[in-house]
């Protein structure tokens, strides 16, 4: 069986995948146009929103938008309160399932 070089010293800290990949967009301008137009949903809720379906923790979001992780619970709490739901996952399934029946006319 052939050997690699460094296989057993390699570790995975070593390499910082997550932060040199960047994120996807879930929904481009036109698309959370559409959502916040249907859920009365603030820029600045959006804004949280789609860093949370980034995988951002509230102290990141925190840090990048530049206010207190309290206030992002909030947007958070405001936008699960708007659209009817209870967390992150249904949160996003729920906008996912809007915008593909709005693009296909269903």
């Amino acid at each position: 069986m052939p050997e690699f070089e460094n296989s057993s010293s390699d570790r995975i800290s070593d390499v910082n995948f997550f932060n040199e990949c960047p994120v996807p967009e879930l929904f481009n301008e036109n698309q959370w146009s559409f959502i916040r137009r249907r859920y009365n949903i603030t820029p600045r809720e959006a804004e949280v929103a789609n860093l949370i379906f980034k995988g951002f923790s509230y102290d990141k979001i925190s840090s990048e938008l530049k206010m207190e992780s309290a206030t992002v619970k909030v947007h958070l709490r405001n936008v699960y309160r708007k659209v009817q739901v209870k967390n992150k996952v249904v949160l996003l399934l729920t906008f996912l399932d809007y915008i593909n029946r709005t693009c296909t006319g269903s």
